[in-house]
């Protein structure tokens, strides 16, 4: 690694490189086409680690569906799940609801949670399927300063890590002459607290949070969900009327459908509410460099005044406030709980 890739310099022993073996292997023609694809762990099956932490108030969910995708597994009679896993596994202390296609079962452990997944035998007598969630498993952190002709495949196999490492991704960017790789990367961890760091040969990386982009749906322009699992009614993206953006009559009058501010739902003003009309005006002209300081002033007291998104913000406290939820504390879980909140809401 280059002087200036942002590694430190870590004193470990490990086997070292001989004078004349090539720093980088060879790559088929196969493998250099696909040089900067995300890289995943073969064969691997979510579970939780053996050595997760298992301190009181820690839970661990399986979330089981239906092998039928038309079923609403969801809409099932809780006394009959009930009944059926509290007579054939061990360890559930609570079902949840989720939605309609799944209900969550609380373990008390790892070992038992994980014994659900490879029990074919209950999952084939009940026809579901049974798998973890990643948010509750797994763990997302960025890397910098990777050197570009470094795949993600030998990244996988050359960083070492305290924790099991299931994929590597890399950042890229569309230009004009198509896509350009990044010197940023993701790195997904087994289990939900991020390592510190990793380490490359002799170089000690830093891992830094992995913040997931905003999802939204674009069939009713709400948050938290894509329009594949979207039961509203269609909302157009530009003027917030009951159909689609194609059919739309009004484009030179833009109404975002979320905060009501002159724009179209699908624009980042939309995730950060304007909270009236002029302030959304405002933020779509350009702004001179020594008012600055003022606007965000002027943004923070919006923000402080505005009832709804302080609800949200008491809501999502309340939450991780709960002792008897398994939700890891990251940034990218607030911002996920938060968003939902904020949503159901403003209905």
């Amino acid at each position: 690694m280059s002087a200036d890739s942002g590694g430190t310099s870590a004193k470990m022993t490990k086997k070292k490189r001989k004078a004349d073996e090539p720093i980088l292997p060879d790559l088929s023609d196969e493998e250099e086409e696909n040089k900067y694809a995300p890289y995943f762990k073969k064969n691997h099956i979510r579970s939780y680690p053996v050595n997760s932490p298992t301190h009181p108030g820690t839970v661990f969910p399986v979330y089981i569906e239906s092998v039928n995708d038309s079923v609403k597994f969801g809409n099932k009679d809780p006394i009959y799940l009930n009944n059926i896993f509290s007579r054939y596994t061990k360890g559930v202390k609570e079902i949840k609801r989720v939605n309609a296609l799944r209900y969550a079962i609380i373990f008390d452990s790892p070992k038992n949670a994980n014994s659900l997944l490879t029990n074919t035998e209950f999952l084939s007598l009940h026809e579901v399927k049974a798998f973890i969630p990643a948010s509750t498993s797994e763990s997302t952190g960025v890397i910098k300063f990777i050197p570009t002709d470094l795949s993600c495949k030998h990244l996988f196999d050359k960083l070492i890590s305290t924790q099991e490492i299931l994929s590597v991704r890399r950042f890229t960017k569309k230009t004009p002459d198509g896509i350009v790789p990044l010197q940023t990367v993701t790195v997904t961890f087994s289990g939900n607290i991020l390592p510190a760091h990793v380490s490359y040969g002799l170089c000690t990386l830093p891992v830094e949070q992995y913040i997931k982009p905003v999802i939204q749906c674009f069939k009713c322009m709400g948050f938290g969900h894509t329009t594949k699992f979207c039961k509203r009614n269609v909302v157009c993206s530009v003027c917030s009327q009951s159909h689609h953006f194609k059919d739309c009559t009004n484009k030179d009058k833009p109404l975002c459908a979320n905060c009501k501010g002159e724009h179209i739902a699908v624009s980042k003003l939309s995730f950060f509410p304007a909270l009236n009309k002029s302030y959304a005006k405002a933020m779509n002209s350009p702004l001179p460099k020594q008012t600055k300081k003022n606007d965000d002033k002027d943004i923070l007291s919006d923000v402080i005044n505005n009832d709804k998104i302080l609800k949200a913000i008491v809501d999502t406290l309340l939450k991780f406030s709960n002792k008897d939820n398994n939700l890891p504390i990251n940034t990218s879980t607030i911002k996920e709980i938060f968003i939902k909140n904020f949503t159901c809401n403003n209905g």
